[in-house]
């Protein structure tokens, strides 16, 4: 029996290709099947019961996205806006091919201003 919590790591979120190297790609499967665990991004989850955490979403949406947290999710970062932001904001190079979600919005940049 794997404790869940422990393979993600102390972010609760985690790539399937890094848990894939604890467990097999076939045990992820039947664990997003049964629900134990939750796609937050492609290639990226945690367990249901934090899916709706902003710093486990916000993780696993920079690590998907390989960019930084920008607009109002940079500033709820900081704690400079004062209500909530469900939604998440990442920046990333003109060239990269991720998408925009429901829950993640994708802003491109011709400059890479972070990195």
């Amino acid at each position: 029996m794997h404790d869940l919590l422990e393979l993600l790591g102390p972010a609760r979120a985690a790539p399937t290709a890094a848990l894939s190297t604890q467990v097999t790609p076939r045990t992820i499967g039947r664990w997003l099947a049964s629900g134990k665990l939750v796609r937050l991004h492609p290639g990226w989850v945690t367990v249901p019961a934090l899916a709706d955490d902003w710093t486990v979403r916000a993780f696993a949406a920079t690590g998907y996205a390989g960019g930084p947290l920008s607009h109002m999710s940079a500033l709820a970062v900081h704690g400079v806006v004062d209500h909530e932001v469900t939604r998440l904001d990442v920046t990333v190079g003109g060239d990269c091919r991720v998408r925009t979600s429901r829950w993640l919005r994708v802003h491109r940049s011709p400059a890479h201003p972070l990195w």
